[in-house]
């Protein structure tokens, strides 16, 4: 378990992005700081922001272990190191990278606008789940279900006996415990749990249909050889509660609203910006590129014209 909380923590160590601002590092002085890379120290608000950055789960593995938590700290100044040599090279001001940070800031200026637009204008309300789960009731139907114990014997004549001890007054777990096959039901009287109506085996499901609670049946045949059965509960057919759905409903109904404000949005801007898409231009990159697929699929591959050569 350990093992796991060190590297789901080092892989959220690696994809979280806190910034320090120029000059946030400071020349390491006495004792007060958490983490010492060169000469720049690394105080507990740097710390405090990288792990806030984390998931909520992160951080509560992080706090049950001081190991888990060394070797976060460890992983910190790794990726400190790693960043500081990456500086020193350039490696920020190489043109790809500028490249691929103005696209990264594009999706992330889109991401942090639609938050805003959409986090009020897309809330969902307890009355708005209510109403939901009332229109779509019957999407949270349970079954009604079985609680069943079973005595199973390898001939009919064997079972016949076993019911008819129990008929006579002896317990039905005290029998299936003694003469039962199933030797990791018999442990528990013969318990093989619950089962919602029309999911049982064939021969099972139509025998309890007309039974009661209570109820012995009669031996039953199936592969396995011959069973009693005992209906130890019914539990009539009934619905999920709306307090064990509530927050599953909230994320589905929240993604659904969304889903239409932005659908409204981007319809509002397409009466501002006029979007036009040149047809031929983009018939005529599209031929360009079948075209290079096709060349290059005809194109022996490196093992292919090393076999010819031999």
């Amino acid at each position: 378990m350990k093992r796991f909380a060190v590297l789901f923590i080092a892989v959220m160590l690696l994809f979280s992005c806190t910034k320090k601002d120029a000059g946030q590092e400071k020349k390491a002085a006495g004792g007060d700081y958490m983490v010492k890379i060169g000469d720049a120290a690394l105080s507990k608000d740097d710390i405090d922001r990288e792990i806030k950055a984390m998931p909520e789960e992160a951080q509560r593995m992080l706090f049950g272990d001081k190991a888990v938590f060394e070797k976060f700290l460890q992983d910190y100044a790794e990726k400190e190191m790693l960043y500081k040599d990456a500086l020193k090279k350039g490696v920020d001001k190489d043109k790809d990278f500028v490249k691929r940070m103005e696209y990264s800031k594009k999706i992330a200026t889109i991401q942090f606008m639609l938050n805003k637009e959409l986090s009020k204008k897309a809330e969902v309300t307890d009355t708005d789940i209510q109403e939901y789960y009332n229109k779509n009731k019957a999407d949270f139907k349970k079954p009604a279900s079985y609680k069943l114990s079973h005595i199973l014997v390898k001939t009919e004549d064997a079972a016949k006996k076993a019911a008819e001890r129990i008929k006579k007054g002896e317990d039905f777990a005290k029998v299936a415990k003694e003469i039962s096959e199933d030797k990791e039901s018999a442990k528990s009287g013969g318990d093989i749990g619950d089962f919602e109506k029309g999911k049982l085996p064939p021969e099972f499901d139509k025998a309890v249909q007309n039974m009661k609670k209570g109820q012995i049946s009669a031996p039953i045949k199936t592969q396995f050889g011959y069973h009693i059965i005992k209906v130890a509960d019914i539990k009539p057919e009934s619905y999920i509660d709306l307090n064990n759905l509530k927050e599953n409903l909230r994320s589905v109904l929240a993604r659904e609203k969304q889903q239409k404000v932005l659908e409204e949005y981007v319809k509002g801007l397409k009466q501002t910006y006029k979007v036009e898409i040149n047809k031929a231009e983009v018939d005529k990159y599209l031929a360009s590129m079948t075209k290079d697929n096709k060349t290059d699929a005809a194109k022996p591959a490196d093992g292919q014209k090393q076999e010819k050569a031999k």
